[in-house]
């Protein structure tokens, strides 16, 4: 199979979502400021868990590893970049995700950062 064609099969796949997530800093960290509907239902976190908490609840097992460090270089870079990560669902299932992070200044010049997630793998097993 070509990287095109497994590239569309991947896009087809019913397990693959696309998801966008809204960063902002706070006190030397990341927090969520907002996420659709789709990241909710692919994750299985409710707003409430999510909005004004720190990003890595995606991954509260693995805090401190290499994808919340590379993370991390992203954000304080200020500069869009692309990353594969793995997290994990409030059941505990592995997220396969991949990332595009891209700073945006609001109209004060705060930066946010608007975050696509592209969910492409749900697997047993903690992260």
């Amino acid at each position: 199979m070509s990287k095109i064609e497994n590239e569309v099969s991947r896009l087809n796949d019913p397990e693959y979502h696309s998801c966008l997530v809204i960063l902002e800093p706070a006190g030397g960290d990341y927090v969520v400021r907002f996420a659709t509907k789709e990241f909710y239902r692919s994750t299985g976190h409710a707003e409430e868990e999510i909005v004004g908490k720190r990003f890595v609840f995606l991954d509260p097992h693995r805090a401190d590893s290499g994808d919340v460090a590379r993370l991390l270089d992203v954000l304080e870079s200020g500069q869009p970049a692309s990353l594969e990560i793995v997290g994990q669902a409030r059941d505990g299932l592995k997220l396969g995700s991949e990332m595009t992070i891209s700073p945006v200044l609001d109209e004060g010049g705060a930066v946010d950062f608007i975050t696509v997630y592209q969910i492409f793998t749900r697997q047993q097993g903690a992260a």
